[in-house]
């Protein structure tokens, strides 16, 4: 180390052992690193690979009902969680602890129970919420899982289509994007355009172009019976997936004695039917 702090070392004899045969760009340069901005570096680092390792462990929460749990019947032993959620004891014990860690649950020491404030409720716990984003993890785990295909199209320079993506991402995609929708597509997106509030009441034939699994398209046509909505997509596994929400969606109105509008489309991967 020299007096002002820096790391010098000539180029070619780096300590490294992950990097013993990895030569430097230049044999003839000098390489030298800041060790302050080196730590400043590492440290943002290795709280990134925390994070994306407990990404995960917000997923498992979500969908084994762990974070619901907490939120409803907190505070919690890792037993009482374990009964309540039909999972093993030794499993959700390790769960709250990095979840803890991760400040995404509280800890009480001076009774081991675990709880969530209604800040992490929000963000983790309650799918109603305008906050919630533990539904969008599924669609960052799928990033991971389409790696070596955007790998292949960095060498190849052939891209990657909408349709290769792993099925998680149009799953979180939806999840995600549909609670958005709901809380500000009607309430506050819709009434910002200048008159379509009024066309939509009146009646007309509105298209959902790129319209995923439907939420949006559906969201709408609930929202606006006069009008019928058309939704578009590349992705017939996502045509297929809206048009079985529609049927839901329909059923529902059926019972209530609001019968839907239109009809089925012809084909598969077609657009989805008017609600």
């Amino acid at each position: 180390m020299t007096a002002d702090g820096m790391v010098s070392f000539p180029a070619g004899k780096t300590h490294s052992p992950m990097k013993k045969n990895i030569e430097p760009p230049s044999r003839h340069r000098e390489m030298t690193i800041d060790e302050k901005k080196l730590n400043e570096l590492a440290t943002k680092a290795v709280a990134d690979m925390g994070a994306a390792s407990s990404g995960v462990l917000v997923i498992i929460g979500d969908r084994l009902g762990l974070f619901a749990a907490v939120a409803e019947k907190g505070p919690l032993s890792s037993r009482t969680l374990a009964e309540i959620t039909g999972t093993k004891e030794r499993m959700v014990r390790e769960w709250l602890a990095a979840m803890a860690a991760s400040e995404y649950l509280t800890y009480d020491p001076s009774t081991e129970r675990f709880s969530m404030t209604p800040e992490q409720a929000a963000l983790l716990a309650d799918p109603a919420s305008p906050f919630f984003l533990a539904s969008a993890y599924p669609a960052i785990a799928a990033l991971y899982r389409d790696e070596p295909l955007v790998s292949a199209a960095f060498r190849h320079d052939q891209g990657v289509g909408w349709h290769e993506h792993d099925a998680e991402l149009f799953y979180g995609t939806e999840r995600f994007f549909g609670h958005v929708y709901e809380n500000f597509m009607v309430p506050s997106w819709l009434p910002s355009l200048e008159n379509v509030l009024e066309k939509l009441f009146r009646g007309g034939n509105i298209a959902d172009i790129g319209c995923g699994h439907g939420a949006s398209t559906l969201l709408m046509a609930r929202a606006f019976p006069e009008s019928s909505f058309w939704g578009f997509d590349a992705h017939g596994e996502s045509i297929r997936r809206a048009n079985v929400l529609q049927f839901f969606h329909n059923d529902l109105r059926s019972r209530s004695h609001q019968p839907g509008r239109g009809r089925r489309p012809r084909r598969p991967g077609g657009p989805v039917a008017p609600g």
